[in-house]
């Protein structure tokens, strides 16, 4: 299905962990060496050497790290079945970004019924200066209460390769595989999600006191990259909203 239910960590941050504790460990025995071989007696400079390589290593893969959110919205998006219509009147981030909104934003609204489903979809650019592989979407698990909290659950997610026309999505979603993508390039994510069923005696969906509420669109991508696996939020330029009652 494409879905992951916990941020990944995975072995490739370990793996990267110790490649760089290989480095920093090796550091004093090169400066040992460098410093024999100008027949220094110090052995105070292969030391500082180290120190001063650890603290150089660290501030580099830290504000490497801290900075790494290599996916944005691409330039595709769209609805699919279970969307009723699409409105311009959507409050959405611009280019990605949460801070920076604008009122005039394309507005899904979902016209399925309780326990329906409805699709969209979106590409993601890879916009860093190396190559990434996307794997999966990041939701909520099952068991966690956020479907009845937000009146909806990821059920589905596939992706696509950018094609000149709308992508098709009737039918069962293609079997998620996960995607490489070179810097600048494209992937199509095509999202299913359910409308919150009700229960007995229920008059709407749980997090739908009145018909037109907004469904929150931060989307969590889960890729890999330099042998690190991590996820980043993106911001989607629309917005959805339901428009269901039981």
């Amino acid at each position: 299905m494409g879905l992951i239910y916990d941020a990944p960590r995975g072995l490739g941050d370990l793996g990267a962990a110790l490649v760089v504790a290989a480095i920093v460990l090796l550091l004093p025995v090169f400066a040992l060496v460098i410093a024999r071989r100008r027949g220094s007696s110090d052995r105070r400079s292969p030391a500082l050497f180290s120190l001063l390589a650890l603290v150089f290593l660290t501030l580099t893969v830290g504000q490497v790290l801290a900075s790494n959110a290599p996916l944005r919205p691409g330039e595709a998006f769209g609805p699919g079945p279970g969307i009723k219509e699409t409105r311009l009147d959507g409050t959405a981030a611009v280019d990605g970004d949460p801070a920076a909104l604008t009122d005039t934003a394309p507005n899904l609204i979902v016209g399925a019924s309780p326990g329906q489903t409805y699709r969209f979809y979106l590409s993601v650019r890879n916009v860093s200066a190396l190559p990434l592989t996307i794997t999966g979407l990041v939701v909520p698990s099952p068991s966690s209460g956020a479907a009845a909290h937000y009146g909806y659950a990821f059920t589905a997610a596939a992706l696509l390769r950018p094609t000149a026309g709308t992508p098709v999505l009737d039918g069962e979603l293609p079997t998620f595989q996960p995607m490489s993508l070179d810097p600048g390039a494209e992937a199509v994510l095509a999202i299913e999600a359910q409308v919150t069923p009700c229960g007995p005696g229920v008059t709407q969906p749980p997090s739908t006191p009145a018909p037109g509420t907004l469904v929150a669109t931060a989307l969590t991508v889960a890729y890999g990259q330099l042998g690190l696996s991590g996820s980043v939020a993106i911001w989607p330029p629309f917005d959805l909203t339901l428009e269901v009652r039981c």
